[in-house]
């Protein structure tokens, strides 16, 4: 949500993380660094994200290098209430209640895991300080190629279970 328009090379396919904008319980919005020097780090996007990110540019945020990306129905900071109600709605017309904000984050670095991202690259690409967190997405990723080797061990015990009419020699 710290996002501003200099922080985004469409050329270059990448965002810039250096701030976050945060709304504390009591109303006051802060714009400050990430929580660790991890935090602050150039992220790499899918071309179709470059794509939607571009229209976007386009569509709603100022042409100032300073314009906030996302902002409130006044152009300021957007507030956490006019956030949810936004991505409330979003999730209610695509039938996905049950998706959080942070689910879109821990999707993001799985699918990167699925890659075969690194610890060390997802652990940059997250802005993470440790690799206990990237470890989190690498887990997911090992269960699903225990479930893939299960799934193929399954069919190869099908087709060798299954008589043939004529021994295949080789």
């Amino acid at each position: 949500l710290g996002l501003r328009r200099r922080h985004v090379d469409l050329a270059a396919g990448t965002v810039m993380v250096e701030q976050q904008a945060q709304e504390l319980r009591d109303g006051t919005q802060l714009v400050r660094g990430p929580k660790t020097s991890a935090g602050r780090r150039v992220v790499a996007l899918p071309a179709f994200a470059v794509d939607a990110l571009a229209r976007h540019l386009a569509d709603y945020v100022a042409p100032e290098p300073d314009a906030w990306l996302f902002t409130g129905p006044n152009g300021g900071l957007i507030r956490r209430i006019a956030l949810h109600r936004r991505w409330d709605a979003a999730r209610r017309s695509l039938g996905l209640e049950h998706i959080t904000m942070h689910d879109l984050r821990h999707a993001g670095a799985t699918m990167a895991a699925w890659t075969g991202a690194s610890t060390k690259e997802l652990m940059a690409r997250m802005g993470h300080a440790s690799a206990r967190a990237a470890l989190i997405y690498q887990h997911a990723v090992r269960e699903r190629d225990i479930a893939i080797a299960g799934a193929l061990n399954d069919a190869i015990e099908r087709v060798l279970s299954t008589p043939t009419a004529e021994p295949v020699q080789l």
